[in-house]
């Protein structure tokens, strides 16, 4: 999802910092809702039944998007382009 949003997706968004982190959180949601889905289906699959049950389909989303602020703020204390400092 972020290789698909910084080649395709970005370089076609307007040259703002709201619009470009705005979008990228948009695109971290989707994918992690997408990444829940593929968890459900998984233990579906291996017959965990009560693992299977979510509480709601956005706690992927929102999940997921913490685990990229985190990533991004590793990546924005060694120096290196992120979300935080609009370079990445």
């Amino acid at each position: 999802m972020e290789l698909w949003y910084l080649e395709y997706l970005r370089p076609r968004l307007p040259l703002t910092r709201p619009a470009q982190a705005g979008v990228r959180i948009i695109v971290w949601f989707i994918g992690g809702i997408g990444l829940a889905f593929g968890m459900r289906l998984t233990a579906l699959a291996l017959g965990r039944t009560r693992l299977a049950r979510w509480p709601a389909w956005w706690i992927g989303g929102l999940g997921f998007i913490a685990i990229e602020l985190v990533v991004h703020l590793a990546l924005r204390l060694r120096g290196q382009p992120g979300f935080y400092n609009g370079r990445g």
